[in-house]
């Protein structure tokens, strides 16, 4: 079998206030840069959409795979679409990792990767400590077409619900998974609970 992991970024960040969360400092890192990083110590195949061929998030993406999409205005729905449509032909099964959630870490997508390889399940869905469902989520080959049909901004949420039966939930530590940062203060909250410094204004806006 053989892995690919896709982080959306082609949305517009409108919860930071004018700023871009994939910029934002994780242990000196712009995030994006990080995931990429750590999802490439899972597999080569590394896909990120981005809204525009100019846009500044090109300059995070050393290492990955870069899929303009440009309609990322319709939503979610959109940047999923193209991402999935440009996978290798070699893929069997797709990770999707957003983008902004950092205390993902790279043993979380090894471990989430076996365990679907030893299963006979075709979603595999991280989940937090409590039970309650997150990311990153893990899609067989054989639901690859079913991208197609989703519209607007909810994810993946109909292809999970319609495929209960072939599902499954994996717990990561704490709430890894479900711990997604979409404004200034969640970022600041979350570094200062690690014990990092504050907003890290070389990294944001960039």
């Amino acid at each position: 079998m053989h892995l690919a992991i896709f982080i959306p970024s082609a949305g517009n960040s409108t919860r930071i206030r004018g700023a871009d969360k994939c910029f934002e400092d994780v242990t000196g890192t712009p995030c994006l840069t990080a995931m990429i990083q750590r999802a490439r110590k899972v597999t080569d195949d590394v896909i990120v959409t981005v809204p525009a061929e100019d846009h500044p998030r090109i300059s995070l993406t050393n290492g990955a795979t870069t899929v303009v999409c440009e309609n990322a205005h319709e939503g979610m729905s959109a940047s999923l679409k193209a991402g999935v449509a440009a996978l290798p032909s070699n893929v069997t099964a797709v990770m999707i990792l957003p983008a902004d959630m950092p205390a993902v870490t790279a043993s979380d997508l090894s471990m989430m990767w076996a365990v679907f390889q030893a299963s006979r399940l075709k979603i595999l869905q991280a989940a937090a400590a409590d039970g309650t469902a997150g990311h990153p989520v893990i899609f067989d080959r054989s639901l690859f077409a079913q991208f197609g049909g989703l519209s607007g901004d909810r994810g993946t949420a109909s292809i999970i619900s319609d495929n209960a039966k072939n599902h499954g939930l994996i717990p990561l530590e704490g709430d890894r998974a479900t711990l997604d940062l979409d404004t200034p203060e969640a970022w600041e909250t979350w570094r200062a609970s690690r014990g990092l410094s504050g907003l890290s204004a070389l990294l944001r806006n960039q």
